[in-house]
């Protein structure tokens, strides 16, 4: 049980943050004073952090509280009567070039400024070299380069492989929040931003404007939006689906997704969902059929028509002389799917051939096919002294290993009783 959560308060985390969770706060407090100073504030947000960020200091100060790890001043300053809070406030703490932590640092500053400060500074200070909280860089503004985007909205359309093929546009519905017409987004009567009294604008952790950061009372919300800033609205747009493009492949629509005041609309992100077909199956750019033909085709050869996607009519040649097998695969080159790779050039259709056979012949035929095939050589040859039995075939009334049942269960057993 902590004995005093006012450490904890002061950087807005809950007594069980992690150091990461410390570390942050930390960084978002002193963001959001290096765009407003507040001298008292910062040397509280200061003692807290050096504080909490010690295991032994916190571990200590969960115990017995703050009286047990205040900070003692320096022995010069009390003789001289100069506390601390005469000495200039703790730094800030430094950036480094990690992209992630300079973006929150960029967009709390942005948060706590407000997009007219903002605006204001990047077109005064920023201009000679420095970011949002003056610090010098020496080279662009960070705030042009890492804006904040609202959400993206994400949609799947089925497409067929024909579709696929010959490319099509389609058209999607979705519902995106819009800003509110009323207050364009600001959440507050007059078209104008009016700050939370409770937590200055912060956000992050204040009960009363439940992370918004504006105004909650009835009297200052927007009387459409109710606090929102953003409203749904349904919108359609048209999607090109591009040639040879595949299952699970995006595309991405700029700034048609949420909208949100102060940060850049999201997009709208499709993803391509392929049909089944019910006579290709798609292996990247190859297409792959199944054909069947007769067993005299695939003796001696002939034609085999097949319908491609796009409504053409592909006559294939077997050639004499080449017997076709149940289970072989040939291939036509360059009459499969369009590469979406840019380079123009198609893939393969493969054929995938099974036989049939007819389900009775005439005795001229037999004659016929044994003059022309020779003897059948299905028979073991016989050897030594093996004895022979002449049985006949018939067809099965079960499958194989399946009892003889007309339910087709198993019959229980029963004992006798004696």
């Amino acid at each position: 049980m902590v004995k005093d959560t006012k450490y904890y308060d002061i950087l807005g985390v809950p007594p069980y943050a992690s150091e990461d969770e410390l570390s942050l706060a930390y960084r978002k407090k002193s963001a959001i004073l290096q765009a407003k100073p507040d001298p008292e504030l910062s040397r509280a947000i200061h003692d807290a952090y050096r504080v909490l960020s010690n295991r032994s200091r916190r571990a200590l100060y969960d115990e017995q509280g703050a009286d047990a790890v205040s900070i003692p001043e320096d022995n010069t300053r009390r003789q001289r009567g100069l506390g601390y809070r005469n000495r200039s406030p703790p730094p800030f703490p430094t950036l480094s070039n990690n992209p992630l932590e300079r973006m929150v640092h960029d967009s709390v500053i942005r948060a706590a400024l407000g997009p007219i400060e903002v605006h204001q500074r990047y077109f005064s200070e920023n201009l000679h070299g420095s970011d949002l909280s003056g610090n010098g860089l020496g080279r662009r503004p960070r705030i042009e380069e890492e804006r904040v985007k609202a959400k993206d909205i994400h949609e799947r359309v089925e497409v067929t492989l024909e579709e696929l093929y010959l490319g099509k546009t389609v058209k999607i519905e979705f519902v995106r929040d819009g800003l509110c017409p009323e207050c364009r987004g600001t959440g507050g009567k007059g078209s104008k931003e009016q700050a939370c009294d409770a937590c200055n604008g912060e956000k992050p952790t204040c009960m009363r404007c439940r992370g918004r950061g504006i105004a909650t009372t009835a009297r200052e919300l927007c009387s459409i939006c109710t606090g929102l800033r953003v409203l749904p609205e349904k919108k359609s747009l048209y999607v090109k689906i591009e040639k040879g493009m595949v299952r699970g492949e995006k595309v991405v629509i700029p700034g048609e997704g949420d909208r949100e005041r102060g940060f850049d609309s999201g997009d709208v992100v499709v993803a391509i969902d392929e049909l089944p077909h019910s006579d290709f199956e798609r292996a990247d750019d190859d297409l792959v059929i199944q054909r069947e033909i007769d067993l005299l085709t695939s003796l001696i050869g002939g034609k085999v028509s097949i319908k491609h996607l796009d409504g053409r009519i592909l006559i294939v040649d077997l050639p004499s002389g080449q017997i076709i097998r149940s289970g072989d695969l040939k291939v036509i080159p360059f009459k499969g799917m369009p590469s979406h790779n840019g380079s123009h050039l198609f893939g393969d259709l493969y054929i995938k051939f099974s036989v049939s056979y007819p389900d009775q012949i005439d005795s001229r035929s037999i004659s016929l096919l044994k003059e022309a095939l020779g003897p059948s050589k299905v028979m073991e040859p016989l050897t030594g002294n093996v004895f022979t039995e002449d049985v006949s075939i018939s067809e099965p009334v079960k499958k194989p290993g399946r009892p003889n049942n007309d339910d087709g269960k198993e019959s229980s057993g029963q004992c006798a009783h004696q």
